[in-house]
């Protein structure tokens, strides 16, 4: 009697954490909704936009000796190799950059760049001057600037 008292004691167990296991299974398969079509972030992603299609990521410069980010559309390719700085204003990205200044509409992937502030509209102006003179926005880390 004894033998068949633990015998049921540890089915129950077994069956128990088979439960836990598969309920936690379920959870993260609910969880794990995505309805993107392109991948999670990767390691060297600083931060990604809207579906993750357009994303800043993150690299090393041997050469220089510093960190840079790159504007990247995983569509494209990479738009500005060398990133200053970004702010986010939905559903826009503003960087400024070695290509200039860019302006993204990250929903759709169309950019406008401009070379200097005189060819950008007056609200966009300011966003890019706050943006440059680091009001605002978001910057490499350790970047030592020769200008």
């Amino acid at each position: 009697m004894k033998k068949i008292i633990i015998i049921c004691i540890l089915v129950l167990i077994c069956i128990l954490t088979l439960t836990v296991g598969f309920a936690k299974f379920v959870k993260k398969l609910v969880e794990n909704n995505d309805t993107s079509p392109y991948p999670q972030d990767w390691r060297d992603t600083v931060v990604s936009f809207g579906n993750r299609r357009i994303a800043i990521l993150r690299g090393y410069n041997h050469e220089l000796g510093r960190d840079d980010w790159t504007l990247y559309d995983r569509d494209i390719g990479c738009i500005d190799d060398d990133v200053y700085g970004y702010k986010e204003i939905s559903p826009y990205v503003y960087t400024y950059g070695s290509n200039g200044y860019i302006k993204m509409n990250y929903e759709n992937g169309e950019y406008d760049i401009f070379k200097t502030l005189n060819e950008i509209t007056e609200n966009d102006k300011a966003i890019f001057e706050r943006l440059e003179n680091k009001v605002d926005g978001k910057y490499p880390p350790k970047r030592h600037y020769n200008w």
